[in-house]
């Protein structure tokens, strides 16, 4: 029987660290929160999922969960969180996509974390097609309705501080920009024949475990040790 259809447990759970994303896709986003996830857990940290659905890429079928995540999720790795659910201690969401704040779902998380970080892993606008992708202090005001706390913003690069400044008060935005951390193990690949080229991507650089932003108390840098 799913989990979702049990009874809820007798006692409360209390969760380091809740991830916030999309998680039926397969992407950058997906493949660094999927590196930080696994040093979490393996330094000991109890980790749980949150999707959020991407409005960008709505579609009018039911969706999956990627096979990465499910399988997380299934052997008890991570835990599976929903808005509706009331039984969560939560000291840290990590949303990992800014511009899934754009467009939030209606009513209010039951569960409330005592911090939000949102990963600024791209900036508000594409300067070269001027794309709007999202509105910061509207990212955050949903934000802030949804969970019950402003975020704290932590930037991945220098272009996404600068649009960043422009926008939302200092204080909300991290002293430090955020690394991801990666660890190369994962990603080797067997070369196909003798021509065969290796490639290798990073989500981050190589730099165990995640280091995450400074901002008002921002657990940690994801909070290690929360």
């Amino acid at each position: 029987m799913p989990y979702r259809f049990t009874l809820p447990p007798q006692e409360r759970e209390n969760l380091d660290v809740v991830y916030a994303a999309d998680w039926c896709e397969t992407g950058e986003t997906q493949a660094a929160a999927a590196e930080e996830i696994e040093q979490l857990v393996a330094a000991g940290f109890r980790v749980g999922l949150f999707h959020l659905e991407n409005a960008r890429h709505l579609s009018e079928y039911a969706r999956t969960f990627s096979m990465q995540f499910q399988q997380m999720i299934t052997s008890g790795k991570v835990t599976h969180v929903l808005a509706d659910e009331d039984y969560y201690n939560v000291e840290l969401v990590v949303l990992r996509q800014a511009a899934l704040l754009q467009f939030m779902p209606k009513g209010k998380s039951l569960w409330k974390p005592r911090e939000l970080a949102v990963i600024g892993n791209e900036t508000p606008v594409d300067s070269e097609f001027y794309n709007i992708r999202y509105v910061p202090e509207d990212c955050a005001e949903h934000a802030a309705e949804f969970f019950g706390v402003r975020p704290v913003w932590c930037p991945e690069g220098d272009d996404v501080r600068v649009a960043l400044d422009q926008c939302l008060p200092e204080e909300e935005i991290s002293t430090d920009d955020f690394v991801t951390g990666f660890d190369p193990r994962r990603w080797e690949a067997r070369r196909r024949g003798p021509g065969a080229r290796v490639r290798s991507w990073a989500a981050g650089r190589v730099t165990p475990p995640p280091r995450g932003c400074k901002g008002r108390t921002i657990s940690s840098g994801f909070g290690l040790p929360i």
